[in-house]
């Protein structure tokens, strides 16, 4: 038969493990928030650029900006 001492101190050992993995868990989702914030999810939406040669036009959808595909070949961005 066990004593009260026993029982609290493995209780205590129990409650410190829940909390370490509480604790680890917490970490984990904030980085892999992270990684995932700055992967992108890879669909469509995320593109940098569109090339379109059936337009003869380059996009780039950060900035919203279009050339001409053959001036932008040529380095003619500005």
């Amino acid at each position: 038969m066990r004593s009260q001492h026993q029982s609290k101190a493995m209780a205590l050992k129990i409650l410190a493990a829940k909390l370490r993995d509480s604790a680890g868990q917490h970490a984990r989702n904030e980085r892999d928030a992270a990684r995932k914030e700055q992967c992108g999810s890879g669909m469509r939406g995320d593109k940098i650029r569109t090339y379109r040669t059936q337009d003869d036009r380059v996009t780039d959808h950060r900035s919203g900006k279009t050339w001409a595909l053959k001036k932008w070949v040529r380095g003619d961005w500005e």
